[in-house]
């Protein structure tokens, strides 16, 4: 049998009734039956040494045939299962890698099947049957566990996503805290370190701990990945098994410096980013000690014009204030003088920051650039701001003449939207579509319809109804109450209806020699305007403040005010100047910084005669067109 063991084989399979076997279940029911079983007897010493002569023998029995004719089972699984000879082994299967549900899975890995080939390969239970009846081995063998094929796997340590999901199958979270591991932790956890993965900009590999994901379920490592560079984000494809791989790797995200995330915040470059960090300055786990650091950061940057971000840090040290007054490090009272008031028309801001004006070569460039961005995306950014400002997208008002917008309830409702949103610009920082949603829920409720009912002190009880609906139906946020408040300047802009649009905004059609001032409009009690009488109304310029500028400009735009004459007189004062708009041109030279700490009705006048000025001819449709609205949503410093 030992010589021609094919023959031998097949002899001896069909009188021991395993002819349907194949060699390795042949060889291995000998193994079994004259080997195995007999150990698992209680033999005495002598019976010990008969077995061991019999698998000893080098030229006779068991032993010559697994010597020579590689007839020792392996003991392993799928394709790694196979006869070996025992003077051809290097490898013994040790560990939870001899478990037959890891060993497969790692067994389709192309490292190990580089560095381990079956017949060269056995299990660790088989080693030990073959020492107990062949003898001791004395041959050096490197006992295999998960932690070494792990090692091959990862390799130069750089895991792209497919390899990283086919580990993942394997090394879960889970995995590593079951106990079944417990003894091999220590060697597999050094090995996941220092594993690096591809980052967003598909260039480079980069630790797993300085990395963030997009999709976290942790909110605060979302926020910061929302304006994290590129380089320092884990690629898109890692989903699924190969994230959670990934994360297992990490195990610990580094803590991302606060310098390192102003850096990204000074460089952000889409509005996407942009409004990532204003969401970080009011959500993140770190905000004030983000929002301290970035105060004394934004010169020159993007958040140096961005009213958003203006308020968050107003609002910010406010906070800090208040934590400071719990520590006990001032007082109370103290916290309230800290308080600004948040009012646009009374605003009063920080020191001013200190920077060079360009020349006028420098300015008449950055503008061109503005007014040639502008040309481009300019028609798409005024569909998408009158579709954040006025309710239903539509600008209210008609170019047709609205004479009975003293009975026209419609009319009246309109007019009472454009006047209203004009008010609003006293409220402080809200973005354009809160003051649209009020206006909509009031017509969801019909309140808007009380609104613009003429003789409204004859319908004071709807009024009243209307505040006590608001107070019954309201949670303890108070929704919109910062609109509710505006009960005074809602009435007084009802009461005074037509004379406000009709005989004050579109009486500007006729208005044949330049203003003065808007005061020549909005007090109208001292105005040499309306000298002749027909028109004595309550002011309006603390009413709309800056917002006189708004509505003149909205009626500007929509040719409800027209006439080359009448509109040479009136576009000095189509500039809305936001804190945004007056620090842009103040930058610019077309103020002393000093001169922007709070609005001035004047401002408006000053950037429409710089503009004129330092701009092409070419780009005066544009400039008497859309006013201050390029330098509402163009990126300006990007130019200097």
């Amino acid at each position: 049998m030992g010589h021609c063991p094919n023959k031998g084989e097949t002899r001896l399979q069909q009188d021991l009734g395993i002819e349907h076997g194949n060699e390795y279940t042949f060889w291995e029911f000998l193994w079994n039956v004259l080997g195995i079983d007999w150990l698992s007897k209680n033999l005495d010493q002598s019976a010990i040494e008969i077995l061991r002569f019999i698998f000893s023998g080098q030229e006779y029995g068991m032993g010559y045939l697994i010597n020579h004719a590689a007839a020792l089972p392996n003991g392993l699984y799928h394709n790694y299962q196979c006869l070996v000879s025992p003077d051809k082994v290097r490898f013994i299967v040790d560990g939870i890698l001899a478990k037959q549900e890891y060993f497969n899975q790692v067994a389709t890995w192309q490292s190990f099947q580089q560095n381990c080939q079956p017949h060269h390969v056995v299990h660790k239970n088989v080693w030990q049957e073959v020492n107990k009846l062949h003898g001791n081995n004395t041959a050096q063998l490197t006992n295999l566990t998960f932690a070494l094929a792990l090692e091959w796997e990862l390799d130069n340590k750089e895991i792209n996503y497919i390899k990283a999901r086919n580990l993942g199958e394997i090394v879960t979270s889970e995995f590593l805290r079951s106990t079944t591991i417990r003894s091999e932790y220590d060697r597999i956890k050094p090995i996941l370190e220092g594993v690096c993965f591809q980052s967003e900009n598909n260039r480079t590999y980069v630790l797993a701990a300085h990395l963030l994901v997009r999709l976290a379920n942790n909110a605060e490592e979302r926020l910061l990945a929302a304006f994290a560079p590129s380089n320092l984000l884990l690629h898109s494809d890692y989903i699924d098994s190969s994230l959670d791989f990934f994360l297992v790797c990490r195990e610990q995200r580094e803590t991302v410096a606060v310098e390192d995330m102003v850096a990204w915040a000074k460089a952000a470059d889409s509005d996407e980013k942009r409004q990532a960090v204003r969401e970080y300055l009011g959500l993140g786990e770190r905000k004030l000690v983000f929002a301290n650091a970035l105060r004394n950061s934004i010169i020159g940057t993007w958040m140096e014009q961005d009213e958003g971000v203006a308020q968050i840090l107003k609002v910010s040290s406010q906070q800090a204030r208040v934590e400071q007054a719990i520590r006990g490090e001032i007082t109370w009272d103290e916290v309230g003088n800290g308080f600004a008031n948040e009012s646009q028309e009374e605003e009063e801001e920080n020191e001013p920051l200190r920077f060079t004006p360009p020349d006028d070569n420098k300015v008449r460039d950055i503008l061109k650039k503005v007014y040639k961005e502008w040309s481009v995306r300019g028609d798409s950014w005024i569909r998408e701001y009158e579709g954040s400002v006025y309710p239903h997208d539509k600008f209210p008002v008609s170019s047709e003449k609205d004479d009975d917008v003293q009975d026209n309830q419609k009319a009246r409702e309109n007019w009472l939207i454009l006047l209203f949103l004009g008010a609003t610009h006293t409220m402080g920082y809200f973005n354009d579509g809160s003051h649209r949603k009020f206006i909509e829920l009031c017509q969801e409720k019909d309140w808007w319809k009380t609104f613009a009912k003429p003789s409204p002190q004859e319908n004071s009880d709807e009024w009243i109804k209307i505040i006590d609906t608001y107070l019954k139906s309201t949670s303890d946020k108070m929704e919109y109450w910062h609109w509710m408040k505006n009960f005074v300047p809602i009435y007084q802009l009802s009461r005074y209806l037509k004379e406000y649009s009709i005989d004050i905004f579109c009486a500007l059609n006729q208005q044949q020699k330049s203003l003065d001032s808007l005061d020549d409009i909005l007090k109208t009690k001292s105005s040499d305007t309306f000298d002749s009488g027909g028109v004595s109304v309550p002011s309006l310029s603390k009413t709309l403040g800056m917002g006189a500028h708004f509505i003149i400009r909205e009626l500007v735009r929509k040719e409800v005010i027209c006439g080359d004459k009448v509109l040479q007189n009136i576009y000095p004062y189509c500039f809305v100047p936001t804190k945004k708009v007056r620090n842009i041109f103040s930058r610019l030279g077309c103020f002393k910084q000093d001169d922007i700490k709070k609005w001035d009705e004047t401002h408006s006048k000053e950037i429409y005669k710089f503009l004129k000025s330092h701009l092409d001819l070419e780009y005066h449709s544009l400039l008497h067109r859309d006013f201050d609205l390029p330098f509402q949503y163009i990126d300006v410093n990007q130019y200097f």
